[in-house]
C-alpha cells in the first residue's frame, strides 16, 4: 500500500470503530485547533454547494449467476469479474467498487483516478441489518462544482446480513432555481437508489459512489424480498470525525431518540478549556469531548440499545490515574444527579442530563483531593447505586 493507502484506511478504521463495535477513535488531527476554542458542536446538516448541484449517481448490482447461501438464505448474485460489487457513473465518468479476496482488499474509485483501498478485516464485522462504511474518494467534479463545509464520504459500502435482498437509500437532493426577477430559490425532492447484495469472499456487500454536493442520505432501509427488515438513520459528524455513520437499526416502526442537542458539562479558562456535547436524535447518540489533553478532542457514537444495558462510564480524556482528567458517563433515566466525596470530606454536585430517557454526566477529576466514592441519586435525594473511588475506577461500582 502506498502512504496516501495507509492513511486512508487509518481514517476508515476510526469511522467503522463507532458502526461496528461502539468503541471510541484515535486522537483526531484536528485535536490541537479544537483544543484552542473552537466550537465542538457538530452539524448533521451538508453545506450545500453554489449553483446547481444535483447528484448523478447509479449503483448496478453486477449481472451473474445465483448463489444459494446455506440453510433458508435467500438467492444472491456473485460479484462480477475482479470481483466488483458495484459499478456505475457519475457525470459520465465510471466507478466502481472492488472486493479483492486475494489481496485481502476492498478498492473503490473513478476509472483513470487513484482507487482508494482498505483491508477486508476491518469491514468483515456484521452489527445488526449491515454494517456501512465509508470513505472520501477521488472524483471528477465539473467546472464550477466545490463543496462547502466538512469533507464528507462519497462511497458507502458494506455487508448485509444474510437475509438481506435489498437495501434501499433514500436521498434528499437540492439545488438552486433562479426565477424572476433574479431570486434564487433552493428546491428540494427525494430519491431512492436500490442496492441489492452480491457475494465476495464469504460475505453479501452491497456499495455505491455519489457525489455528495447538494444531497444527503436520510435513511437506509433493509428489505427480505417484499418484507421490510427495519431501517437506519445516518449521522454527519462535524469536524471531529467528518462523514457519514449509520450508528443504529430500527424495526420497522420503531423510533430513535428524539433530536436535541447541546452542551451538558463546560469548564476551564486561559486555554484550558473543557467541554461535552450530546447529539442525540433518530441516529442514536453522538458525544463530543474536547479537553486539553494529548487525547482530549474526541468523538464516538453509540446505539440506544447498547447504552441502556447499563450505566458506565463510555469516555474519558487523559489515563486512568492521570491527575486531571475527563471522563463522560451514562446514567438511568431516574438518575437526577451523581455526588463525588472527596478525601477531605467535601462533596460535589455533577448534574446528569436526559436525552429521551437516557441520561449523560460529564466531569473532570482533579487537580485537588482524591474522590473517595460517588453516588447516583434520584430527584428526592434517594441514593440508587454508587461506587467507591472514582466513578472510572477500575472496581469503583458497589
Amino acid at each position: 500500500m502506498t502512504s496516501d493507502d495507509e492513511q486512508w484506511e487509518r481514517d476508515l478504521r476510526t469511522g467503522i470503530g463507532v458502526l461496528l463495535n461502539d468503541v471510541q477513535p484515535r486522537q483526531p488531527p484536528v485535536a490541537a485547533v479544537l483544543r484552542k476554542g473552537r466550537a465542538m458542536r457538530l452539524s448533521r446538516r451538508l453545506a450545500l454547494a453554489g449553483g446547481s448541484a444535483v447528484v448523478v449517481a447509479v449503483a448496478v448490482a453486477v449481472i451473474a449467476p445465483v448463489l444459494w447461501g446455506g440453510g433458508r438464505q435467500p438467492p444472491v448474485a456473485r460479484a462480477g469479474r475482479a470481483g466488483v460489487i458495484a459499478a456505475g457513473s457519475i457525470h459520465g465518468h465510471p466507478w466502481r467498487i472492488v472486493v479483492d479476496q486475494k489481496a485481502g482488499r476492498l478498492c473503490a474509485g473513478e476509472t483513470g483516478l487513484r482507487q482508494s483501498c482498505v483491508a477486508l478485516r476491518s469491514l468483515e464485522h456484521l452489527s445488526g441489518l449491515a454494517s456501512l462504511s465509508g470513505a472520501t474518494v477521488a472524483e471528477y467534479l465539473p467546472h464550477g462544482l466545490a463543496g462547502n463545509g466538512p469533507p464528507v464520504w462519497d462511497a458507502l459500502f458494506g455487508i448485509v446480513r444474510p437475509d438481506v435482498t435489498k437495501v434501499v437509500f433514500t436521498l434528499t437532493n437540492s439545488r438552486q432555481v433562479r426565477q424572476p426577477p433574479g431570486v434564487s430559490k433552493t428546491v428540494t425532492w427525494n430519491s431512492t437508489i436500490d442496492l441489492r447484495p452480491v457475494a465476495a469472499a464469504g460475505y453479501r456487500w452491497v456499495g455505491l459512489m455519489f457525489q455528495f454536493l447538494g444531497a444527503s442520505v436520510d435513511k437506509a432501509t433493509a428489505y427480505s424480498g417484499t418484507r421490510e427488515l427495519g431501517y437506519s438513520v445516518p449521522f454527519y459528524g462535524g469536524e471531529l470525525r467528518p462523514g457519514t455513520y449509520f450508528v443504529s437499526w430500527y424495526a420497522p416502526g420503531e423510533t430513535g431518540p428524539a433530536q436535541e442537542g447541546r452542551y451538558i458539562a463546560t469548564g476551564g479558562s486561559g486555554g484550558n478549556d473543557w467541554g461535552v456535547y450530546v447529539d442525540a436524535g433518530p441516529w442514536g447518540y453522538c458525544v463530543s469531548l474536547d479537553a486539553p489533553v494529548a487525547d482530549g478532542a474526541q468523538q464516538s457514537c453509540w446505539s440506544p440499545a447498547s447504552l441502556s444495558a447499563r450505566p458506565r462510564v463510555i469516555m474519558r480524556g487523559g489515563s486512568p490515574s492521570a491527575v486531571p482528567r475527563w471522563i463522560v458517563g451514562t446514567a438511568g433515566p431516574s438518575v437526577a444527579y451523581l455526588r463525588v466525596t472527596l478525601a477531605n470530606g467535601k462533596s460535589d454536585k455533577v448534574p446528569v442530563a436526559v436525552f429521551s430517557g437516557q441520561g449523560f454526566y460529564a466531569m473532570q477529576i482533579g487537580p485537588g483531593p482524591a474522590i473517595a466514592g460517588w453516588g447516583a441519586y434520584d430527584a428526592a435525594g434517594h441514593e440508587l447505586y454508587g461506587g467507591v473511588g472514582a466513578p472510572d475506577a477500575p472496581t469503583s461500582a458497589r
